[in-house]
């Protein structure tokens, strides 16, 4: 549980402040450095004006965090807490979107950047022991044959993750404990090793300390749960009409009322109003 006044790295506003912040470009490069087994020489952020802004509630959808690294390849960062059953097409269609984007009209296709997509997730996808799965297109017969180096994707498990034993020497198993742990002891571990982390970790300190942006990251909380909330009911409210479509049928073939109780869960009083 989330000690009052903390905040959550795992939160995507949170995440985007501290990794997107202008400024704080180093926290991005040494975590991507470390996940992607690359040296990263210079990383430019792409920053979104909406965040570096003080607006009284955000309704902008995917908070994502994006950046060029080595002048080549775009990164792309995303959190979801919550199993919507739709990260597999969604991370397929920004990670197309940014491809195609980068393409001006008479420029040669030569000149497309790489992609790389990053999902950090709460929840369990994959049927793997592995937290991080790393996609690539390979051809069917020949399957040391990589294909395409124009699209991967980077799916990470954070349920997975906490059940490993941390090896508190790996840098990107630092900054994963950073994003997901609440318990102050494994984050002072991971400080004493990681002066990088020690500084994101001061990053956050001041962001609880800072009242206005905490109000955004309520709102925040506000707007999904309320989001989520008109999800469940448009489909409690869509299977209710399916019944009573159903149970109107059934009378009109004169079934037994008690069946049409039985199928459709509606009550007596319900599907006489229907006749």
């Amino acid at each position: 549980m989330i000690e009052e006044n903390k905040l959550s790295v795992k939160r995507d506003i949170v995440f985007k402040r501290i990794f997107a912040h202008k400024g704080n470009e180093e926290f991005l490069r040494e975590f991507l450095s470390s996940l992607l087994n690359l040296e990263i020489k210079e990383i430019e952020i792409m920053h979104d004006i909406h965040l570096e802004k003080d607006v009284e509630e955000d309704k902008l959808g995917i908070i994502d965090v994006r950046a060029i690294i080595n002048d080549r390849s775009i990164v792309n960062i995303e959190i979801q807490l919550e199993n919507e059953n739709n990260i597999i097409p969604r991370s397929t269609f920004y990670g197309a979107k940014l491809f195609t984007s980068e393409l001006k009209k008479k420029e040669e296709y030569q000149t497309l950047k790489p992609v790389i997509v990053i999902c950090i997730l709460n929840y369990k996808l994959f049927n793997s022991k592995e937290y991080i799965n790393k996609t690539v297109t390979v051809l069917e017969n020949n399957k040391e044959y990589v294909v395409n180096e124009y699209l991967k994707y980077y799916y990470i498990e954070l349920p997975k993750f906490r059940k490993e034993s941390k090896d508190y020497e790996d840098i990107t198993s630092q900054w994963l404990t950073f994003i997901d742990s609440e318990n102050s002891k494994e984050i002072e571990k991971i400080m004493e090793k990681n002066n990088t982390i020690k500084k994101a970790k001061e990053e956050l300190e001041y962001l609880e300390g800072d009242e206005a942006f905490k109000r955004r990251v309520e709102l925040r909380e506000k707007y999904e749960r309320d989001m989520s909330s008109a999800r469940y009911h448009g489909i409690e409210i869509g299977a209710e009409n399916k019944n009573k479509e159903i149970a109107q049928k059934m009378l009109k073939e004169k079934i037994d009322i008690n069946t049409i109780i039985k199928i459709t869960n509606l009550t007596k009083e319900e599907i006489l109003m229907l006749k």
